[in-house]
């Protein structure tokens, strides 16, 4: 648990969204420790991970609107995506979660890009898989790659 906050808290510092739509989310900025919405607010992580398949976060907007109105009813506030195909289309999807107040923290590696824990090293074909998410999510005001 404390990994996945220490993640979630890098990715919130570490990703600067573009400015919000007219139905957009509040910004979530970390100060010190702790997660604050724009207007000063504090901001507590109440999310559940979240994969509809093991490739991807899905591209289905009917599908992602009925599990967004369902977590939003549960009280969360956030997902954690594992894997996601960065050249499919998430707008629908990714609008869906944002209607219902749903930020996502999207996990950077792919099944051919993860870093390992044996044997652990950098190169450049990560670089450029972890690039090609960030680019494809930055994208989005309840986006955290």
């Amino acid at each position: 648990m404390t990994r996945f906050i220490s993640r979630a808290l890098g990715a919130v510092a570490a990703l600067t969204l573009l400015a919000p739509s007219a139905n957009a989310l509040q910004h979530i900025v970390q100060k010190g420790s702790k997660l604050f919405t724009a207007d000063g607010n504090q901001w507590f992580i109440k999310g559940i991970a979240y994969q509809l398949d093991p490739y991807e976060l899905g591209t289905d907007a009917g599908q992602c609107t009925r599990d967004a109105a369902l977590m939003q009813e549960l009280g969360a506030n956030a997902i954690r995506v594992y894997h996601v195909n960065p050249s499919l289309d998430h707008d629908a999807c990714m609008q869906a979660f944002n209607d219902h107040g749903i930020y996502l923290f999207v996990d950077l590696d792919t099944f051919t890009s993860t870093v390992t824990q044996t044997a652990p090293e950098w190169t450049p074909a990560q670089y450029g898989a972890f690039k090609f998410v960030m680019d494809a999510f930055q994208k989005y005001d309840n986006g955290n790659a």
